[in-house]
C-alpha cells in the first residue's frame, strides 16, 4: 500500500502493475490471505478504485485479484461485495474490440459474483436474458485481434513459460457457473440454451475442439 500510494509513483502505471501482480501472486500461493485482504478496508478500496483505471492492465489485474478473493473468501463474509456489477458488465461489453483481456476478466469476476453476492447475481442473470449479451460473448470467443498468450502474461506472469490460466478460461467459467445457477433456481434454462445456440457460441466451442 505504501509503495502503491507514494507521491513519486503517482503517475507510474508500471509500479502500480507490479504491486498488483505481487498481491495476485500472494493470493495464488496462500488462499488464507483472501480473507485477510477482504477484511482490510483500505486495501479493498484501493483495489476497487483500480477497477476504474483507464490502463487496461491495471483494471484487468485488479479484477483478477477480486476474483481470487471472492473465490476463497467465506460466503457469509462476502455476501455483499460492494462492487459495481453494472459497471463490470459495461467493461465486458465495451472492451471486446480493443482490449478483450478486460472483457475476459470482467466475465471471470462476474462468474464469482454469481455465487457470493445476491444483488449482483440478480443483475447478471437479468442481463443474461438478452440475446445480444451472448452474441458479445461469442465475439469475444472468436476474436483474433490480439496475441492471447501475451495478453494473459501481462496479468498472470509467465508461469515458467506458460500463463497460469488460458485466455478464454474466464469466459467458459462464467458460462458454466451461469448455467448451474439457472438450473439450481429453475430459471429460464431453455432460454439460456437457446441463446447459446442462436448466438453461435455452441458452434464456436465445437470448432475449437475439432
Amino acid at each position: 500500500m505504501k509503495i502503491f500510494n507514494m507521491d513519486d509513483e503517482a503517475n507510474s502505471n508500471l509500479t502500480k502493475i507490479s504491486v498488483l501482480r505481487v498481491i495476485l501472486e500472494c493470493l495464488r500461493v496462500s488462499k488464507d490471505l483472501s480473507e485477510k485482504i477482504f477484511q482490510n478496508k483500505a486495501l479493498m478500496n484501493m483495489l476497487t478504485i483500480n477497477i476504474f483505471s483507464e490502463d487496461h492492465v491495471i483494471c484487468s489485474t485488479a479484477m483478477q485479484i477480486f476474483s481470487h478473493i471472492l473465490k476463497h473468501t467465506k460466503k457469509e463474509s462476502s455476501i455483499e461485495s460492494g462492487l459495481n456489477t453494472t459497471y463490470i458488465i459495461e467493461l465486458f461489453e465495451k472492451n471486446i474490440q480493443n482490449d478483450p483481456i478486460v472483457s475476459v476478466l470482467a466475465l471471470n469476476l462476474l462468474a464469482e459474483l454469481l455465487y457470493v453476492d445476491n444483488s449482483s447475481a440478480l443483475i447478471v442473470i437479468q442481463k443474461s436474458e438478452s440475446s445480444s449479451f451472448f452474441k458479445n460473448i461469442n465475439e469475444l470467443i472468436t476474436t483474433n485481434k490480439v496475441n492471447k498468450m501475451e495478453e494473459m502474461r501481462k496479468i498472470e506472469g509467465s508461469g515458467y513459460g506458460c500463463p497460469f490460466i488460458a485466455f478464454l478460461d474466464g469466459v467458459f467459467i462464467f458460462l458454466q457457473k451461469l448455467s448451474v445457477r439457472l438450473q439450481k433456481e429453475n430459471k429460464k434454462v431453455k432460454e439460456f440454451l437457446h441463446n447459446m445456440e442462436s448466438s453461435g457460441i455452441n458452434k464456436s466451442i465445437l470448432s475449437m475442439m475439432l
